[in-house]
């Protein structure tokens, strides 16, 4: 597998990506010094704690609310490492500070297409058709929902950079595409710690997912890999991992005086992701059709395991779903499924692991006692966030399956 892309072809995604988010985040990126999306509840507070902090605050210590006491900025959802920049240019007036934030985010979207588009093409599909899968995948993925209130959380760069350098270090083994994991995890665990969790969570799941799949479950050609081989290949990814989590603990330790903090947040189990979210919107044109036709009620959007994967995906699964059947019925190979050097398996048994997480498995099993044992789970008050990563895994994957079902040849 190799890079299949030209400086030409990456400069016309740039354009693209650009024009995408003009189309969706149109007010945001020409008046960025005016626009609040929604007022009230958590968008207020967001708004609020970003914007004193930017102003007002010295350090991460934030003195905007629990008056006289005070609050570390990172539990404020106050985006830390982007308003400890700002404090910099002090004195910030609000509308540069709102600016700084909406154009970010702006920019977060523009990366998230290109990096997809970087994996498609990494993939075997051809630019032209990569460019298009990339917006569309970014622009409809749930986490665009978060630009309503959970703005920490709106960035959409981290879980496409993460499949992108996550490839490369796949194929290549080069530690360097390790570094890069570790340096992502760090900037957007400070941005908001729910987006470090996405890194961490997919990292740990890649490591457990290259050893079910090179030791216990080999598939293809060759025998299986052995011990020392699996280890030299996850040891880099491991370490990633082991630092990103250790410096966060140690960064909240050293900045955060309170020591009673609650450990089991409330409503913890009840944010999860359901079947129905995964399958249904009320969003979707097809699903207001069917409720105001059929009096079929999709399911509420709840924002937290909100996951919605589409009726194509959906049609294209189970459409690969039979044909990968009759194959094996008809005891042949191949067929319109990605073949292991396009998609390997990993990236779907992180797909599945994550929205198994999301749905609260096993904690939701009356296991809730679990959780003693598990307390980096016990800090996340809203698991179903986790169903993000499912959400791109799958995408990209439908993607690579209609590329190989109609257009094998590329466009």
């Amino acid at each position: 597998m190799k890079k299949n892309y030209s400086t030409a072809w990456l400069l016309f995604a740039l354009v693209c990506a650009v024009a995408s988010t003009f189309l969706i985040l149109s007010m945001m990126v020409t008046q960025p010094g005016h626009v609040f999306n929604e007022l009230g509840g958590d968008t207020g507070k967001n708004y609020f704690t970003f914007l004193y902090q930017s102003m007002y605050g010295k350090g991460f210590w934030f003195d905007g609310m629990n008056y006289p006491y005070g609050e570390h900025i990172i539990y404020a959802d106050g985006q830390p490492v982007i308003s400890l920049f700002l404090q910099l240019f002090q004195p910030l007036d609000a509308h540069m500070a709102l600016a700084a934030m909406n154009l970010l985010i702006s920019a977060s979207y523009v990366l998230a297409i290109l990096f997809t588009y970087k994996t498609l093409n990494y993939c075997g599909m051809k630019p032209f058709l990569a460019i298009f899968f990339a917006c569309l995948i970014n622009l409809l993925s749930p986490q665009v929902m978060r630009i309503r209130g959970h703005f920490g959380m709106a960035y959409l760069y981290p879980i496409p950079m993460l499949f992108y350098w996550s490839m490369l270090y796949h194929y290549t083994l080069k530690w360097r595409y390790a570094f890069y994991l570790f340096i992502l995890g760090l900037i957007t665990a400070l941005i908001h710690l729910y987006l470090g969790a996405l890194v961490l969570v997919w990292l740990a799941f890649y490591v457990v997912g290259y050893f079910i799949f090179a030791k216990l479950w080999k598939s293809g050609i060759g025998p299986r890999e052995t011990w020392k081989a699996i280890l030299k290949h996850v040891l880099p990814i491991f370490i990633a991992l082991s630092g990103l989590f250790l410096i966060i603990k140690l960064f909240i330790a050293l900045t955060d005086p309170v020591t009673d903090r609650p450990v089991f947040p409330l409503n913890m189990i009840e944010n999860v992701t359901h079947f129905n979210e995964i399958f249904t919107s009320p969003f979707s044109p097809f699903w207001q059709f069917a409720h105001n036709r059929l009096g079929f009620n999709p399911t509420p959007y709840s924002g937290e395991g909100y996951t919605y994967i589409g009726l194509t995906a959906m049609f294209t699964l189970t459409c690969a779903f039979v044909f990968w059947l009759i194959n094996k019925f008809r005891h042949k190979t191949g067929g319109i499924l990605p073949a292991e050097q396009e998609f390997s398996k990993v990236w779907l048994f992180i797909a599945i692991a994550a929205l198994l997480i999301a749905m609260g498995v096993p904690f939701i099993w009356n296991m809730r006692s679990l959780l003693n044992y598990l307390s980096i789970f016990k800090q996340f008050r809203a698991l179903g966030r986790f169903s993000w990563i499912f959400y791109y895994i799958t995408a990209i994957y439908v993607a690579l399956i209609i590329k190989n079902w109609l257009l094998p040849g590329g466009l």
